[in-house]
């Protein structure tokens, strides 16, 4: 498993030390490294072993080989809640009497940094914890790439709004709290990368699941595409029961190529690598209208 620290994660911390104090630093990374690890853990407990780990200064990004990250139900809510729930635990811990013999700046920064992870991680938005737990029991409901666009709306919304306070705080008060500006900052970026990235791996993981027995009929839906169309945009075709086949120019791509392709580059184009196609017509003649991811 490889580990990535961002360079923001350390200027951060470092910053931590520096302007507040030394057990602000610790409480802060003390939360996020035992965040991190119950989502590990959990993981792990289900048979998914992560490909790698990277540390920003508001969480972690686990990363678990293609399509595997793609949990749902149960599985997913169980990976996805294991973070709040270990900041949960902290809380009650450190609450209870024998806690008192801590050092009682450590403590105090311990049990405020453990409640912010707890309440940030929780609303219901992506990248955040509580988004994906949404996800996870969402997707059975609604399709996929509009659970994804609104879980994600969501997180830019948020973002922008802690960015919004940050600034009329610093214009009314004259104090500037950096702390909401990197907040804010990293849901608005995460958010708009976990859209594509979630929806792709849930797509093949679909695609898994339905898996054709050789022996029975198979429903299956046939496009064509221009060869200088784009990839993201066959998606909706994709997230359907039935199984999809793209003819662009001359050759036929079935559904698994056109998901490997689109992770490796989202903004492929399909005559080289496989793109993004505005357009669709299926064999009966009808044109499919498909918008932008």
């Amino acid at each position: 498993m490889k580990l990535k620290i961002q360079p923001l994660c350390v200027f951060y911390f470092l910053s931590i030390a520096v302007f507040s104090s030394i057990w602000t630093c610790v409480g802060a990374f003390l939360a996020l490294l035992i965040h991190e690890l119950a989502h590990l853990l959990a993981g792990y407990w289900l048979g998914e072993k992560a490909e790698s780990v990277e540390f920003t200064p508001f969480g972690g990004v686990i990363r678990y080989p293609f399509g595997v990250s793609a949990m749902k139900g149960l599985r997913g809510l169980a990976v996805a809640g294991a973070g709040p729930l270990a900041n949960y635990a902290m809380l009650w811990l450190l609450s209870m009497p024998w806690a008192k013999r801590l050092p009682q700046p450590f403590l105090q920064q311990t049990l405020f940094m453990h409640a912010g992870m707890l309440f940030l991680n929780l609303l219901p938005v992506l990248p955040l914890d509580g988004g994906r737990m949404i996800f996870c029991v969402g997707y059975y409901v609604f399709p996929i790439a509009a659970l994804a666009k609104a879980l994600s709306l969501g997180g830019m919304v948020v973002g922008a709004t802690l960015i919004a306070f940050g600034l009329y705080g610093a214009i009314l008060w004259e104090k500037l709290n950096l702390s909401l500006l990197l907040v804010g900052g990293y849901l608005i970026v995460y958010a708009h990368q976990n859209r594509s990235a979630l929806q792709l791996e849930n797509l093949y993981a679909l695609l898994q699941e339905r898996q054709p027995d050789k022996k029975a009929p198979v429903s299956l839906k046939l496009y064509a595409a221009a060869p200088e169309a784009a990839l993201l945009s066959f998606v909706d075709a994709i997230a359907d029961n039935r199984a999809a086949l793209f003819r662009i120019g001359e050759e036929w791509v079935d559904e698994e190529q056109v998901i490997r392709a689109l992770m490796q580059n989202p903004r492929a184009i399909a005559a080289e690598t496989l793109e993004k196609a505005d357009n669709f017509h299926e064999n009966d003649g009808k044109c499919l209208q498909h918008q932008p991811l």
